[in-house]
């Protein structure tokens, strides 16, 4: 009894310390905040570091002494309350204004009661530096699994998210789970952003199977849509055209995995016009598969890293699903044949600087 007594005092002066600390940092970070610097060059990236690990270390900590059957709205309540009672409050000039704000929040999945999430936030210029964990209830405590933080704090690679949303698969035969991973950066401007898009699998270690950060038109509401499935994922999210005149357009990212080694397949594309975009932007050795093998130098001569044209025209063709997509570049055009098979699925048939005779229909572009 006494040697239990003994741990619990150990425990809670740890946890008091921990706070103190965090405390002092918290001040840091206020102490900061200067409105004649630009959002970034004010914010002291070791103060975040130290606030990042200093958050983690007290939330793990105080979650282990709640047991297995923790409820995330008792220990979001419960936490957020004492850390609000432990630092100061920051006041604000407006809602872009968070530097030295900390907040942290716990949630479940339905149907997993051994699995939790915590995510913590950092309050920096025009939103958080948010942090996601996922832990297991595993050897009678809680286990740290999975973490997603920004942990290079040099200056020229800092590189905060927030809005972070995960999803997790069920256990599969060797106990591994994929985790797809979405988010966003803070910003006080722009509806235009990087969307951040990571598969991880997560078994004996934590597994980034695929990375991808379009750059994104985040102003609808959903701003994207993202599904995990059973062996891959499906996001769809508004991006930025190679044509100014149309500027946003409907991608579409679906990846299957065969083991550890993740491949994109269809859709690709959600119009024939889409398609046409997508095979000149990406690379040959993703694109080839959706297209005639003799294309490859038409694709070498028209890729670029950053695609502009202005698209003339899109009809539809003599033959069933037979499409023409003419693009101008620089004053001159070129013809785009393709074959939409039906949801989604396309195929690059011929490229060249005339139209085919067959294909004679309304111009689509014009609706």
């Amino acid at each position: 009894m006494k040697s239990l007594v003994l741990a619990l005092v150990s425990v809670i002066s740890a946890q008091a310390t921990d706070l103190d600390e965090l405390r002092a940092t918290q001040q840091k970070l206020a102490a900061a905040r200067d409105f004649n610097k630009l959002p970034r060059e004010e914010v002291p990236l070791e103060a975040v570091a130290s606030a990042r690990r200093q958050l983690l270390s007290w939330a793990e900590s105080r979650l282990q002494t709640f047991g297995r059957n923790a409820e995330p709205g008792v220990l979001t309540e419960t936490l957020s309350k004492e850390l609000d009672h432990a630092i100061q409050p920051v006041p604000h000039v407006d809602d872009l204004d968070r530097q030295g704000d900390l907040g942290l929040g716990f949630s479940r999945r339905e149907g997993e009661p051994y699995w939790l999430q915590l995510n913590t936030n950092i309050g920096i210029q025009c939103g958080f530096d948010q942090s996601v964990y996922l832990f297991e209830w595993r050897g009678n405590r809680w286990n740290r699994r999975f973490a997603i933080e920004a942990n290079d704090h040099s200056k020229n690679e800092y590189d905060p998210e927030q809005s972070v949303e995960l999803q997790m698969s069920s256990a599969g035969p060797d106990g591994s789970r994929l985790v797809l991973a979405t988010a966003s950066p803070p910003s006080c401007i722009s509806n235009w952003h990087t969307l951040y898009i990571r598969l991880f699998r997560v078994g004996a270690e934590q597994t980034l199977l695929l990375k991808e950060t379009p750059f994104a038109y985040l102003a609808e509401d959903p701003a994207y849509s993202a599904r995990l499935e059973p062996a891959g994922a499906l996001i769809e999210f508004p991006g930025s055209s190679i044509d100014s005149n149309y500027l946003v357009r409907r991608y579409v990212l679906h990846y299957i995995l065969d083991g550890d080694e993740v491949k994109r397949i269809e859709p690709i594309a959600l119009s024939p016009r889409d398609f046409v975009e997508e095979w000149l932007t990406r690379p040959w050795t993703e694109i080839a598969e959706w297209s005639e093998p003799g294309l490859a130098g038409w694709h070498t001569r028209l890729h670029r890293d950053l695609v502009s044209g202005e698209f003339d025209s899109v009809k539809r063709c003599a033959e069933p699903g037979a499409w023409q997509v003419s693009i101008g570049f620089d004053g001159k055009t070129e013809y785009f044949s393709l074959l939409d098979r039906g949801r989604g699925r396309y195929r690059m048939l011929r490229v060249g600087d005339l139209p085919q005779p067959d294909c004679r229909g309304e111009n689509e572009l014009l609706r």
